[in-house]
């Protein structure tokens, strides 16, 4: 069976309050298989410049992990929609910032219309 993912582009959706596990392991592993990770920060517009920060403390940008090298960090509304292979929701307590982001609701709704794989993961299948 062939594992490779090269040439996919898998994005993370992330926001305040994720699960630091289903971002940082999925990430990694993926990457490691051959895709193009995809971080996509979803702020609220009071947010201000706060990092987004996960239930652990992780920020994004991943400190231990530098953009560019494994994946890289592209907002929500830059994403190339028809590069997209799939898309991951993260657990933990990000769920608000996500369900209130039209631009979420879009990304998900082309991405089910195009046959792609939505996944989540943990309190992300609320979303």
């Amino acid at each position: 069976m062939n594992t490779s993912l090269e040439h996919k582009t898998i994005v993370i959706l992330v926001a305040d309050h994720f699960d630091d596990a289903s971002v940082l392991y999925p990430a990694l592993y993926w990457s490691g298989l051959g895709a193009k990770g995809i971080l996509s920060p979803v702020t609220l517009p009071q947010k201000g410049d706060k990092p987004i920060t996960g239930l652990h403390g992780t920020t994004i940008p991943l400190p231990s992990l530098p953009a560019g090298r494994r994946y890289t960090g592209v907002s929500l509304r830059e994403l190339p929609m028809d590069k997209i292979d799939a898309v991951v929701i993260p657990g933990g307590y990000a769920l608000d910032p996500l369900r209130q982001d039209k631009k979420v609701q879009e990304l998900l709704a082309d991405c089910d219309d195009r046959g792609r794989v939505i996944g989540a993961l943990g309190l992300g299948v609320q979303i």
